[in-house]
C-alpha cells in the first residue's frame, strides 16, 4: 500500500480501493462518503494520516493473510523397518 498516494485521494474513492477503509474512517469520525482529500479529513478530526492509513494497511495485510490458502504439513514415509513406518521431516505442501 502506498500511503502517498492515498493521501491525495478523496476518502470516497479510498473506500471503493481498500475494503477496510470504511471501517477506518468511521472509527475516526470521517463520513466515508466525503469528497474531501483523506489528508484534510484527517486533519479535520485530528488524526494524523500517517496513523490513519497504517490502521488501513494493517487491516488489509490480516484480510490478506486470512484469504491466502491454509498450508498443510504432510509428513512423508522414507521406508519401512520392522513393519513401522519411519517418517522423513515434514514438509509444507501447498
Amino acid at each position: 500500500m502506498r500511503n502517498n498516494s492515498y493521501e491525495q485521494k478523496k476518502v470516497d474513492q479510498v473506500t471503493q480501493l481498500i475494503s477496510n477503509a470504511r471501517e477506518t474512517f468511521r472509527q475516526n469520525g470521517i463520513d466515508i462518503n466525503s469528497r474531501q482529500m483523506v489528508a484534510q479529513a484527517a486533519a479535520a478530526t485530528s488524526t494524523p494520516v500517517d496513523e490513519l492509513l497504517a490502521v488501513m494497511e494493517m487491516r488489509e495485510r490480516r484480510a490478506l493473510r486470512r484469504r491466502a490458502p491454509q498450508r498443510e504439513v504432510t509428513p512423508e514415509v522414507a521406508h519401512t523397518e520392522n513393519g513401522v513406518a519411519i517418517e522423513e521431516h515434514p514438509e509444507l505442501v501447498a
